[in-house]
């Protein structure tokens, strides 16, 4: 027995994601954070989101979109960075394109570092580590950038902390 309804013939064919600000969540916690602040926690509000970011205990937020198709591999979200990310970033199978939407982002792609303002948009193997940073220049405290990816089909979902693929891949 399936927990969701099967989509209808009309969501087979078109996905839409509406707006919902309860989908908001923590991306990327700082280690200095407190316990009550965890990874994937909801955080609606955006004056939340902004506090969070300027006392460093959360470096981004992401918004999931629910628009991909049953069968599909295309996946989208909207992330908000404050600052720089603890973390090396991330790796997975397939391809990623980001666009920003506002802010100064920084995309770092392996040793690479690009610097994209509003309007700008870069593609990469996201088989590379990777991760997004509002840029020290950023006269706002954050960044906002739509995400949008797809993994190889013979690996599945994998997106995983550089350090759990570190194993996998064998380098760093």
């Amino acid at each position: 027995q399936r927990l969701l309804p099967e989509p209808t013939e009309a969501e087979r064919m078109v996905r839409v994601h509406r707006d919902d600000p309860a989908s908001w969540r923590i991306a990327f916690r700082r280690k200095r954070a407190p316990k009550t602040v965890q990874d994937f926690d909801q955080v609606p509000e955006r004056a939340e989101r902004a506090r969070l970011g300027s006392v460093g205990f959360v470096s981004g937020f992401v918004q999931a979109h629910t628009s991909s198709l049953p069968s599909g591999r295309l996946q989208s979200a909207v992330v908000e960075v404050f600052g720089l990310q603890e973390s090396p970033g991330f790796r997975h199978s397939g391809e990623e394109f980001v666009y920003c939407l506002s802010g100064v982002l920084q995309l770092v792609v392996g040793d690479e570092r690009r610097t994209l303002y509003p309007g700008d948009s870069a593609v990469f193997d996201s088989k590379f580590r990777h991760r997004y940073e509002s840029a020290p220049e950023n006269p706002d405290p954050s960044a906002k950038l739509l995400m949008v990816w797809y993994e190889a089909e013979e690996e599945g979902f994998s997106i995983q902390r550089d350090e759990e693929c570190e194993v996998e891949y064998g380098e760093r």
